[in-house]
């Protein structure tokens, strides 16, 4: 039987080693969620404080949202959800979208499927949402989700 060399082990342990190692930061995702209460118009995550640690690459958005009370005097339709992501930095926006509710009298979630916002990031802790409405109507709505990618 030949014996194999010493540095040939070491060699093959150093690499295993390695490999096993590395491998976590190739496919490390980044998720955080987020949560928010709309009894107006805009939540807007720059002033609340919640920034979002994403990896390079696309952004997604998947979640719910859910009218839990309406205010008395309003007789209007619940309007669409806009959701966007910014760059704390720069501002950059990265992309948005909107989403309908669900009926006024009813205050099961609707589903945010996960959505990808237009432009990949680049990677960091400083990027945060902005959820809208484009005129307050009366609606208060709550959500919550996972920003990742």
């Amino acid at each position: 039987m030949r014996k194999v060399s010493r540095k040939v082990c070491m060699g093959v342990l150093i690499l295993l080693f390695v490999s096993i190692f590395s491998l976590p930061l190739i496919v490390k995702a980044a998720s955080t969620g987020y949560s928010f209460t709309m009894d107006k118009r805009v939540v807007d995550g720059s002033v609340t404080g919640k920034y979002h640690k994403l990896s390079k690459g696309n952004a997604y958005l998947t979640g719910s949202q859910y009218i839990y009370s309406a205010d008395k005097g309003y007789s209007k339709k619940a309007n669409a959800i806009g959701y966007e992501l910014r760059n704390k930095t720069t501002r950059n926006s990265f992309g948005s979208f909107s989403k309908a509710l669900s009926s006024r009298s009813s205050t099961y979630p609707t589903k945010i499927s996960k959505t990808k916002f237009s432009k990949t990031v680049g990677g960091g802790t400083q990027y945060y949402l902005i959820m809208w409405k484009n005129d307050d109507d009366g609606n208060n709505v709550k959500g919550s989700g996972t920003v990742s990618n």
